[in-house]
């Protein structure tokens, strides 16, 4: 069976995978233009262009406090839309800076070391972390990673449900702080 690359075909209802032997497929907005990587064949048929980056390509994209991230999957490196993918570090005993992000939600792996996770609107509320947990960060949710370690490296995958991600230092107001 060819299932290394199936045909997609898009139809009045939908997408269809000509190759499966599912015939469901959600619908997706038809008029909508193709996404970039996407490149049209024949009529309404089109193939997707897969990206591979090897670890010597990611992109360092950002740091805060002594948390550094590298980019895997991004619009700039792969063309992607809605969806950004990367490696975070943080060296031991060491944290990012309080923040948030404005238009995502991020869904956080943890691959190495143990250490906490700060949140709420003081960040007062503690949530210990090791290899295999899942983190959950819903917009516009303060929060703080922090390296519980001395001698091991927190490394965390990050996902992102858009390409580009807009994130705000964070500042407990006075009210909060102060609990008025």
């Amino acid at each position: 069976m060819p299932w290394a690359s199936p045909s997609i075909q898009r139809t009045l209802s939908g997408v269809r995978n000509l190759n499966s032997p599912w015939d469901i497929v959600p619908p997706w907005n038809v008029d909508a233009p193709l996404a970039p990587g996407y490149t049209s064949l024949e009529g309404d048929t089109i193939v997707a262009e897969i990206k591979l980056l090897h670890q010597d390509q990611l992109e360092l994209d950002a740091v805060s406090g002594a948390m550094k991230r590298w980019s895997g999957v991004s619009k700039s490196l792969t063309g992607s839309e809605g969806i950004h993918m990367g490696l975070s570090t943080i060296p031991p005993g060491c944290a990012s800076s309080p923040h948030h992000h404005t238009n995502c939600e991020s869904a956080i792996y943890v691959v190495r070391g143990h250490g906490k996770m700060l949140a709420g609107d003081r960040l007062q509320d503690v949530l210990e972390f090791g290899p295999g947990d899942f983190i959950y960060v819903p917009p516009f949710a303060p929060h703080q990673p922090v390296n519980g370690s001395d001698a091991e490296d927190v490394v965390l995958v990050i996902a992102r449900n858009t390409s580009v991600e807009l994130v705000e230092d964070y500042r407990a107001s006075e009210e909060a702080a102060t609990g008025s």
